[in-house]
Formats: C-alpha cells, sequence, structure tokens
C-alpha cells in the first residue's frame, strides 16, 4: 500500500507539469479559491461555466470534497483508476475539487490526458472549450467562439491559459484560430507546454510569435520542460537553434519563478 501511494504522489506530481508553468501571479491564485454554490449550478472562474452543465447536489458534493480529491486527481493520469471510481460513484463525472476549483474533465484536459478525457466526455462530463481546444476539434472551438469570441482567452482551471491548451495539442490550426479571436496570450508559458509534450510544429510556431525560449516558471525553461518529460531531441535542437538553454546554464536555481 504505501508503495501504491508513492507511486500515485509520483504521478500527480509529473501530471502537474501544467501547474507550475502558472507561476505565483495574482489572477492564477485566484482562479483557485472555492466558489459559492448554488442548487442549480455550480459557478466556476474556471470552464466549468463554459459549454456544459456541471449541475451536483451541492449538499452531496460539500460532503464529499475527500473523495472528489480523490477522482480528480487520477483524472490527470490514471484511466484505470478513473474508471473503477466512477462505477462506484457516478456523481464523481462532475463534481469539483473546491479546493483547486477543478472538476476530472479539467484535470485531463490541461494535462492533455485525451483518453481520460474522452472517456469522461462519454461518462457525462460536460464538454468545454478547454477541452476541445487540447483534443484539437477545429469545429469543436469554432462553435464555442460563434457563440462568444472571448471565449479565446478564457483561463481554465489553476488559471492556465487557453493558449496553453493549444500548446499541448500540437494543433497550429487552433492556436491561429485562437488568436484571430484575441487569444494570442501566453506565448511564454504555452511554449513550455509544447516543449514539454514534446510538440514539435507548436513548438517552432511559438517561437515564430515571439515566445522567450528562456522564460523561467518554477526554476524551469521550456528546455527544462521538455527535458522533464523525456529528452526529445528533435524539441532540443529547436529550442538550441533559437538560443534556448536549460536554468543551469542561465544560473538559475531553486524555485525562481516568472
Amino acid at each position: 500500500m504505501a508503495g501504491s501511494r508513492r507511486d500515485f504522489i509520483r504521478k500527480l506530481s509529473l501530471a502537474a507539469l501544467a501547474i507550475p508553468l502558472l507561476g505565483g501571479s495574482a489572477a492564477a491564485q485566484s482562479m483557485i479559491k472555492e466558489e459559492t454554490m448554488t442548487p442549480e449550478k455550480f459557478v466556476s472562474k474556471g470552464s466549468a461555466a463554459i459549454g456544459g452543465n456541471f449541475a451536483v447536489d451541492p449538499d452531496w458534493e460539500a460532503a464529499n470534497q475527500e473523495l472528489i480529491s480523490g477522482f480528480v486527481g487520477p483524472c490527470h493520469f490514471s484511466l484505470e483508476q478513473v474508471r473503477e471510481q466512477l462505477a462506484r460513484e457516478p456523481r464523481l463525472v462532475n463534481a469539483r475539487n473546491r479546493s483547486t476549483d477543478e472538476a476530472g474533465i479539467e484535470a485531463a484536459s490541461h494535462v492533455a490526458n485525451r483518453g481520460i478525457a474522452e472517456f469522461l466526455l462519454g461518462s457525462g462530463a460536460p464538454y468545454t472549450v478547454h477541452c476541445a481546444v487540447m483534443l484539437g476539434q477545429l469545429e469543436g472551438l469554432r462553435g464555442f467562439l460563434m457563440r462568444d469570441p472571448g471565449l479565446a482567452a478564457r483561463p481554465g482551471a489553476h488559471g492556465i491559459p487557453m493558449m496553453f491548451h493549444a500548446a499541448i495539442s500540437g494543433s497550429v490550426d487552433i492556436a491561429e484560430l485562437l488568436v484571430e479571436h484575441g487569444g494570442g496570450q501566453d506565448y511564454d508559458w504555452a511554449l513550455g507546454g509544447a516543449a514539454g509534450w514534446h510538440q514539435s510544429e507548436m513548438t517552432v510556431w511559438l517561437l515564430e510569435q515571439g515566445a522567450d525560449p528562456n522564460f523561467v516558471s518554477r526554476g524551469k525553461t521550456a528546455l527544462d520542460w521538455s527535458m522533464q518529460r523525456g529528452e526529445n531531441p528533435a524539441i532540443v535542437a529547436i529550442l538550441r537553434q533559437h538560443g534556448g538553454r536549460s536554468a543551469e546554464e542561465l544560473g538559475i536555481s531553486g524555485e525562481a519563478s516568472q
């Protein structure tokens, strides 16, 4: 059991790669505060208010935060655990971990876990704009933007930028559509995502938009994020060609962040 718990924590730490890229901005911190629950619907500053109904019994949700937290965590990395827990308690598909303002579909979306996201959607989770972007579903995104162009710049869970979700999808078409609708922000953070998820074409595109190859978050540059998920020679070469260096090469240590 102890070994299993250590493995869980290790996987969750890797899955949380996206979160440290946010740094410690006030905007990011505001995204994870507990929100007000109404009997009809939980209204979130994240993507919960977009593209679907996260309605859930507020009393049940409030009384089961430990259970919900134990479900949302694996939604980052373990389809097997998600299946098992959802089979036991179907209400988890819409439930929100209030301490992080995050539901399972949002967890899967900001770490590009397609298998879990698709399973959750098939189990009744709302189709959100951030999920559409992560999955690279261009027509789905068009539908969201037709209704509300402002979604192009809408942060997701933890305040993770929309462009980060595009970066981990690897779809330049998605990224360009976001820019067309005013979503051309956060290229620096997004570069860490593209490099971390080994999206070569997206890495090049972001650099062409002016992303800083040496932007540092939590003591890591894009090169460091790429190496953390396993060395990819193509990504390393691209970043090096644009002057990218590791935090160590820049003389940065510890948890320094921007």
